[in-house]
């Protein structure tokens, strides 16, 4: 885990922190022979600390659920930039920088303008184009002023927000300089950067990013399929419940970050698939690191900061005040409502592309899903509406069936029984797993609950 020397963090307060600060505050005296003399505070801080602990939300004490360290947007829709306040839920600590002030009643003219300031940012970034565009009409562009709005508002968004992914064909494209200079932009510092080795591993370094409240972290160059049915508890429920490594307490943890992932060729995997967005770079160049440029986009990001950061809270103000109008044909986003409405929002109010349509490229890459898809193909070529068991198709292993669900070259019906869980209702390649009418049979039956044509032998089936 690598983080900025200037992230904020928040850390559990430990006893000697507040019996220091009952000093600092108040004046303790005990009543002697002589009189009254000052006295250290007595331990009194582990009633404090159990109480704030067991009753929040009953104490008179503010309810502290991020902190930061430049202006944000706040959930009243306010920007919050008055150093040392709390408002909403949020501390302003002391600034990095001097800010720009945010006009009260910015135009939509306004907001145009101030999201052309981060087109010098990223004006060398081949992002991928589907169609004859410019760069800026790209959806992975999109993407990356997406992923800064999305830092900036994120103190009043308190609903999920999407993962943000980056992939290229080749290393040395830019995926890492892209969150980090929109990082820079939209918080001032670093992001905190942490490695995949495998799910297992990634999942025990959530929690201490939870507990210390990171604004934005980034997984960087991963180089298999990302798997982690944590992250994804964690980004679509806010917040992950786990047991503390190395102690037997279990905590539960508001997620007020941001998370992206880099890699090559990058695959994101099982339901963290449904939960991200992509930004696609190709270079189109054998030895991209080869390229020159004529100045450094992270360094530009990082001394235009204050400029920046104004510029994006002038776009979500400007969107904010003229009612938030939804200019796209489909509906919210389901599982971020909240934020599709104000991002995905604001950037098409803006004439940006839609940042949800990359979704189709993470979730097209997704290998569980392809793996589904193959084993609903293959058993309706074998099957087709038949209601069977677990047995029967163990009894047929030369059938397409029985050697797809094989794992490790072996039949184990407890992974298959697992794997037929997953796959149950949801629907990949036009069909779907349910249970029949036999508790201990499965069905594969079309999305729209009509039986399907049978392919010939042979013959691929429609889909």
């Amino acid at each position: 885990m690598k983080r900025d020397a200037t992230s904020v963090l928040v850390e559990d307060v430990s006893d000697e922190t507040v019996t220091r600060d009952l000093d600092d505050q108040v004046s303790f005296k005990s009543m002697g022979k002589n009189g009254w003399r000052s006295i250290m505070p007595p331990p009194i801080h582990k009633h404090l600390l159990d109480r704030t602990q067991k009753n929040v939300g009953l104490i008179p004490y503010p309810n502290l659920r991020t902190v930061v360290s430049a202006p944000a947007l706040l959930s009243d829709g306010s920007v919050h930039d008055a150093p040392g306040e709390y408002r909403c839920g949020v501390l302003f600590l002391a600034p990095q920088a001097q800010y720009p002030r945010v006009k009260d009643k910015p135009t939509r003219e306004d907001a145009i303008a101030a999201l052309d300031l981060f087109k010098p940012i990223f004006k060398e970034f081949p992002f991928k184009k589907i169609k004859e565009e410019e760069w800026y009409q790209t959806q992975s562009y999109s993407v990356v002023l997406a992923y800064i709005l999305t830092l900036v508002a994120r103190p009043a968004l308190l609903a999920s927000v999407p993962l943000f992914t980056e992939t290229a064909p080749v290393c040395r494209t830019g995926k890492t300089m892209t969150i980090e200079a929109g990082t820079y932009a939209a918080l001032g510092h670093k992001v905190t950067t942490v490695t995949f080795i495998d799910e297992e591993e990634f999942g025990k370094q959530l929690l201490p990013l939870l507990m210390q409240q990171d604004r934005a972290e980034m997984v960087d160059n991963i180089t298999k399929a990302f798997f982690s049915a944590k992250l994804a508890m964690c980004i679509t429920g806010n917040s992950l419940k786990d047991r503390v490594l190395g102690e037997s307490r279990t905590v539960d943890l508001s997620n007020r970050s941001v998370f992206s992932a880099t890699g090559n060729n990058l695959t994101v995997g099982g339901d963290l698939a449904y939960r991200a967005l992509q930004i696609d770079v190709d270079a189109n160049v054998e030895r991209p690191e080869e390229r020159k440029f004529d100045f450094d986009p992270i360094e530009l990001a990082r001394k235009s900061h204050p400029q920046l950061v104004t510029a994006a809270l002038t776009a979500l103000r400007s969107y904010l005040q003229a009612g938030q109008p939804w200019n796209l044909t489909r509906g919210g986003l389901g599982g971020f409502v909240e934020w599709d409405k104000l991002v995905s929002g604001c950037l098409t109010w803006l004439g940006y592309s839609d940042p949800v349509l990359t979704r189709q490229a993470v979730i097209g890459e997704d290998p569980e899903r392809a793996e589904h898809i193959e084993v609903l193909q293959a058993w309706y070529g074998e099957f087709g509406t038949e209601q069977v068991t677990l047995p029967d198709i163990e009894k047929k292993p030369s059938g397409p069936t029985h050697k797809l669900l094989l794992h490790k070259a072996q039949w184990d019906a407890r992974v298959i029984g697992w794997r037929f869980r997953r796959m149950q209702s949801r629907v990949e390649g036009g069909l779907k797993l349910v249970k029949g009418t036999n508790k201990q049979a499965w069905q594969v039956i079309s999305a729209g609950g009509k039986t399907p044509a049978k392919a010939p032998d042979g013959e691929d089936l429609p889909f």
